[in-house]
């Protein structure tokens, strides 16, 4: 599986950091030619479909592995496309050690580091921070070293193995916790990690069982996360025993049918941010005063309730203030406010909100608290 991204409950303290840093290599030496021949494998089709080697191989690529069977076989199919389609560009991987099981976690890394080796690939590594933390936070900090990384070593493209199922997962344990048509929409093929950097995940359309096939037929060895096993954390419970229980019930085709509800909900929501950026457009007032937002109302106030609240949360998000802590009851308030029927009201993160004026000049104030 991919790294799971959301499971819930706390994780012991990991080591304080370190960091290993590789010559970039444009291309692996000439003794190691043989694992990168092409083997025309199905697996390795599949990838280069989703993700031909034209969009990659004159760029640098960070290849995020955890020693697990999905990246290990992403490693894999990307070095023998890389060997196959040669390009100006280079494969680097990274390996971040969260440093939770001890040994094993040590394994993982030795692995890792070993098939780089035997590849001719350049390996970045780095270890977790010593505070304890949630899985919410580890991902932060896992994407930070990945962000860290290629802005150093100026990768264009970070790729990860988020497989379907992982995509199955991550929809249901949305759903699950009251996601929106955003979070419905599960995990997106590509997602921007930097001004310069994208994060890529090329095997959304694969199973996690195509790449453990594949990595049989390679004849290569993968490591097993023993803490994927523990029903302690809701992810692993989703995966280990409601989904199992929800496919004999439902049968088989379940998988696809989430799939297929995760797609329309994508394009239903590429929609609705493209109108609602129009209708923020419209409601956008010069601020005032620094740091702060000024919205008309009047659009608002006329728009659907949907939209006028995704504007109202694109120009959050545009002010560079933290989403995390707004439940749906803020952005109501807030909508509330933009349409007359409430004065005032305090946000997460110190945002004061007020509406300024009157009749057909009426605007909504978003600005820090003084002081804050």
């Amino acid at each position: 599986m991919g790294p799971p991204e959301n499971a819930m409950g706390w994780l012991p303290a990991g080591n304080q950091r370190t960091q290993e840093t590789h010559t970039v290599l444009s291309h692996p030496p000439r003794d190691s030619e043989a694992c990168f021949e092409p083997t025309g494998d199905p697996f390795e089709r599949a990838v280069a479909e989703a993700w031909p080697a034209a969009e990659w191989r004159d760029v640098n690529v960070l290849v995020a592995v955890s020693g697990g069977g999905d990246s290990l076989a992403l490693m894999r199919a990307l070095a023998s496309l890389a060997r196959a389609r040669p390009g100006k560009g280079g494969l680097i991987v990274a390996h971040f050690n969260h440093a939770l099981r001890g040994e094993e976690s040590q394994g993982d890394q030795r692995l890792v580091a070993s098939l780089c080796s035997q590849l001719g690939l350049p390996l970045e590594t780095d270890s977790a921070q010593g505070e304890a933390r949630s899985e919410e936070s580890a991902r932060d900090e896992r994407y930070a070293f990945f962000r860290a990384a290629a802005d150093r070593l100026g990768a264009r493209f970070v790729a990860t193995a988020h497989t379907a199922d992982d995509q199955v997962e991550t929809v249901l344990f949305r759903l699950l916790r009251g996601a929106g048509l955003g979070g419905a929409a599960g995990t997106p093929r590509c997602r921007v990690l930097s001004p310069s950097c994208t994060v890529v995940r090329p095997m959304l359309g694969l199973q996690g069982a195509d790449a453990l096939a594949y990595l049989k037929r390679l004849g290569q060895d993968h490591r097993h996360d023993s803490s994927n096993d523990s029903r302690h954390f809701t992810r692993n419970w989703l995966r280990g025993e409601l989904l199992p229980q929800i496919r004999e019930r439902m049968g088989e085709g379940v998988d696809e049918a989430v799939l297929r509800f995760a797609e329309q909900a994508a394009e239903a929501q590429l929609f609705i941010a493209a109108e609602a950026a129009r209708l923020l457009e419209l409601a956008q007032m010069p601020a005032g005063s620094p740091g702060a937002v000024r919205l008309a109302c009047e659009p608002l106030s006329e728009a659907s309730a949907l939209l006028a609240r995704e504007a109202i949360k694109l120009a959050w998000r545009r002010a560079g203030w933290p989403e995390g802590a707004m439940a749906a009851r803020h952005w109501a308030e807030l909508l509330a406010i933009a349409r007359g029927d409430s004065a005032a009201s305090d946000m997460p993160g110190a945002i004061h909100a007020l509406v300024e004026g009157r009749g057909g000049r009426r605007a909504m104030v978003l600005a820090p608290k003084r002081g804050q």
